[in-house]
Parts: structure tokens; sequence; C-alpha cells
């Protein structure tokens, strides 16, 4: 596979495919018009420019911790690449859920019976998301985050680490939640909430 991003969730993602038994060839740099010498955990580092070197259908992986910017590349290429999953093998992801691609599951999550995830989520480290909850395109939930059964994450929400969504409650397209905070009720769109 190829990676798209070389910051701190690059490290992450590296080892999740490393223990799924893919190999990287090398990590494209969204930043830099050049070519590094670096490399991450042995894998090259190329500019951005080459992109447009890759075949349809690659099998890519966004590498972007950022919402809006992953957000950004996956709209863009979406129709082009094959954006995979990455599912660490210690999670544990209920076999009725419906999942779409390009998504993160990081090590330990559980996601429970009849859930629901989009396209280019990250449900980070140590997280459950309960019985039939959804998650819609492009969310990201932050390490020990819980949501309960039935809770919902519209479309570009942030939860920050160690937060609680009660049952039932959605989250409202492009809010942030703060790290440690539990949601009692609805929010409203494009919100703040500590």
């Amino acid at each position: 596979i190829i990676l798209i991003g070389s910051g701190g969730h690059s490290r992450m993602i590296i080892e999740c495919a490393r223990e799924l038994k893919y190999t990287v060839k090398f990590i494209l740099d969204i930043k830099s018009k050049k070519n590094s010498k670096e490399k991450i955990l042995g894998i090259p580092i190329k500019s951005i420019n080459h992109i447009n070197e890759l075949k349809k259908n690659s099998k890519v992986f966004l590498s972007i911790g950022d919402n809006l910017l992953r957000f950004k590349f996956y709209k863009k290429y979406k129709n082009y690449f094959n954006f995979i999953n990455l599912i660490h093998p210690s999670s544990y992801v209920a076999k009725n859920i419906i999942m779409g691609n390009g998504n993160f599951i990081a090590p330990k999550v559980i996601i429970n019976s009849l859930s629901k995830v989009g396209n280019n989520c990250i449900i980070n480290s140590g997280s459950i998301v309960e019985h039939e909850c959804e998650i819609k395109d492009n969310s990201h939930l932050g390490p020990g985050c819980i949501m309960c059964g039935r809770a919902k994450l519209n479309s570009n929400v942030f939860v920050g680490t160690g937060s609680i969504i009660l049952p039932k409650i959605s989250v409202e397209r492009n809010c942030i939640v703060g790290a440690g905070s539990i949601v009692l009720k609805k929010t409203s769109p494009n919100s703040l909430y500590l």
C-alpha cells in the first residue's frame, strides 16, 4: 500500500499495516514538493508530486489525523484510488456492522452489533462503539472514547480523548467535542463543546 501523510498519525498506520501483513511501499508527504532523505519506521518519504504517478485503483491509505485535510484528499481521490480499511487485529468488530472504506480502527477498539461506520473515519485506541451506533463520514473518535448504544456522530465530527456520548444522543455535523466531555443531549451543527 501507499500512505498519504507523514505526520505523527502515520506511525500508527505503518504499525497497523505491518500487523496486517501489508507492505508499505512509500509515504507521500502532503506538505513537501521535494523528496526527503528521511524515513519513517524505515519507509521512504516522497513528495506529494508523486501522487500523479500512482495508478488508478492503487491501494492507498490516508495517514492524516487532521479531519479537514483528510477529507480534502479523500474527496478528491475517492473515485480514483482504492482506499482500504485498516483494522488492528487486537480490535473487536462485530460481524454484522456496516462499514465504508478508508477507515482506521486502532488497537483495542470495540465496535458492537449493528453499528455503522461511514467512510474515511478514525476510531482511535481503546474506544468503544456500542450496539446500533452510527459514525458518519470523516469523523474521528479520539483515544478512549465511549459511544453508548444508538448514539450517532454525523459527518466531520471530532470527539476528543476520553469523551462519552450517552445513549441515543446525536452529535451533529462539523462539531468538535473537547477531551473528557460527556455529551448529554443532541448538539447543534458547527459547534464546539468543552
